[in-house]
């Protein structure tokens, strides 16, 4: 069972986590200029999940407002030995429901060109890929998406019955 817990960006386990995003976003891009660094701070942010399955965490992401009425999507991971197992979906949905209960519009995200299942997972949850928007707006190597909040339709995302919602810091 996966299940998800709301938490703040110094969560231990959500630190660790970006520790192994880092790694593997090192690995990809280790001979492209890819400035992911600059771009990705995510201090001081009350809006992180962390998806665990039993009692070990397996991937995160969180989101902070860039504008009025839109959130960046920003840092999701999920461990490379569990991909494919609906982790990342979990997290795609509790971001974009957590978004929709702050009264967001509009998600955006930025991910690379070595990422092609980071673009798979954000499409199948309705975002299309846009022009490139700042900081990212000279990168060679990002993909930029963005999802209408009040459009997206969870009936098109399968619903994984065995995970569970949590929030204020626990999980199951």
């Amino acid at each position: 069972m996966i299940s998800i817990k709301r938490t703040n960006s110094n969560d231990q386990d959500f630190l660790n986590l970006i520790l192994e995003l880092d790694n593997d976003l090192n690995n990809r891009y280790n001979n492209v200029s890819y400035e992911y660094n600059a771009n990705t701070k995510v201090s001081q942010l009350d809006t992180v999940v962390v998806a665990f399955m039993a009692d070990t965490a397996v991937g995160c992401s969180c989101f902070k407002q860039i504008a009025e009425h839109t959130v960046e999507f920003k840092r999701m991971f999920v461990n490379p030995y569990l991909r494919g197992m609906g982790i990342g979906a979990a997290i795609m949905k509790a971001l974009m429901e957590w978004a929709r209960e702050m009264k967001f519009e509009k998600a955006v995200l930025e991910t690379g060109k070595k990422q092609p299942e980071s673009i798979r997972l954000a499409m199948k949850h309705g975002f299309v890929i846009v022009p490139n928007f700042a900081p990212y707006t000279n990168s060679e190597v990002s993909v930029c998406m963005s999802v209408d909040l009040n459009k997206s339709s969870e009936k098109i995302i399968p619903i994984n019955s065995s995970v569970n919602y949590l929030s204020g810091g626990t999980h199951v």
